[in-house]
């Protein structure tokens, strides 16, 4: 039996808007985890969770777990707060129809006492600099040299100790070949690429950052752009930051545009 035209008409567009909307759907990412007592592992109830920039959000069940879903993919700022603890803020980076899960660590608000006025005057300026390498470590994204090990490493290469301690990926270049071979021991130096996290692109160099200010900007490039790491001086280096993706780097350093991750080098004062 022939179907009334009007019929099959309807029946195709509720096809087609079936269609787009499971499209749509996978197109979308989707966020999971736990929150927990920092110290004793207790599953937090009640903590509000929430993507800075959006509307909405979800809080943790009984078991301390959420589900947020209809995610745009990409690098996103989550944020945790839950009454009577310290909130918390962390980075991730959301792909497009995947599941990403991340847990996270409340610690309990400490005991306020009075207020005390201090006056100082400032030595230089505080923001994002070295001074809150701590409270970016706290964040739980990346990886963190500080000075104690620095100063046992002295005698060591930057490119070896970023490959053991940053799990940096530091390759060296392929031979000379064809007429420009003048130079070949010379450019054959240690270069930086992205270490194993992130092996998209076969010469994806990351972003180098010296006391706040970008120095290289990384990404892929030809071996002759790359930026040779020795010729950095361990003893003259007080931290070190190295974040593997994109979605790890902090805003104020690159943050998204940094798409092969970025190295910060923070240098030793005068006094240090």
């Amino acid at each position: 039996m022939k179907l009334p035209t009007t019929f099959r008409t309807a029946s195709l567009l509720a096809i087609s808007w079936l269609l787009c909307s499971v499209g749509s759907l996978q197109a979308q990412a989707m966020l999971r985890g736990q929150v927990v007592h920092d110290s004793s592992n207790r599953p937090i109830a009640g903590v509000e969770v929430a993507i800075e920039g959006k509307k909405g959000g979800a809080v943790t069940d009984a078991e301390g777990r959420y589900v947020l879903g209809e995610l745009r993919p990409g690098a996103a700022v989550v944020r945790f707060r839950a009454v009577g603890y310290q909130p918390v803020r962390m980075r991730v980076n959301l792909l497009k129809g995947d599941t990403a899960a991340l847990n996270a660590r409340l610690l309990p608000e400490g005991v306020k006492l009075a207020a005390l006025e201090v006056t100082a005057r400032p030595t230089g300026p505080r923001g994002g600099g070295v001074e809150t390498f701590e409270e970016r470590r706290k964040l739980g994204l990346g990886r963190f040299i500080d000075s104690t090990l620095l100063r046992r490493s002295e005698n060591r290469r930057l490119a070896d100790l970023l490959a053991a301690h940053g799990g940096v990926k530091v390759v060296i270049p392929p031979p000379c070949v064809g007429r420009n071979t003048t130079n070949c021991s010379v450019d054959r130096k240690a270069r930086l690429a992205i270490n194993a996290r992130l092996q998209l692109l076969d010469h994806c160099f990351m972003a180098i950052v010296v006391d706040g200010a970008m120095l290289h900007r990384g990404g892929d490039m030809p071996w002759e752009n790359a930026l040779d790491l020795n010729s950095f001086s361990i003893d003259q280096l007080q931290a070190i930051e190295v974040y593997a993706s994109a979605g790890e780097v902090p805003i104020e350093y690159g943050g998204a545009s940094a798409t092969c991750g970025a190295i910060l080098l923070w240098t030793r004062g005068r006094d240090s």
